[in-house]
């Protein structure tokens, strides 16, 4: 359940941060061992890791992550934003 509202969360915040495109994502799910998550973006760059929150969305997200025993990590490689989620 938490995967499922983490993945429709992050996808309308990508939707969210880019009004005036339409972003390219790519979501890759692992199942051995720990689940992982992993969601690239061509948008705007943005960390939902990050502290600072500018709308309900991002608060909510922040929450469930750090209520949630959800290890994150946000990486930027180029032209692409990637969020790595690992449940535990």
């Amino acid at each position: 359940m938490k995967a499922a509202l983490l993945i429709e969360e992050i996808g309308m915040s990508i939707v969210e941060n880019n009004p005036t495109a339409q972003p390219l994502a790519e979501l890759t799910l692992f199942f051995d061992g720990q689940p992982k998550i992993i969601i690239r973006d061509n948008g705007v760059h943005f960390d939902l890791t990050d502290e600072a929150v500018n709308s309900f969305r991002s608060f909510f997200t922040y929450s469930l992550l750090d209520a949630g025993n959800i290890d994150n990590d946000y990486l930027t490689t180029q032209n692409y934003n990637r969020h790595v989620f690992s449940m535990t």
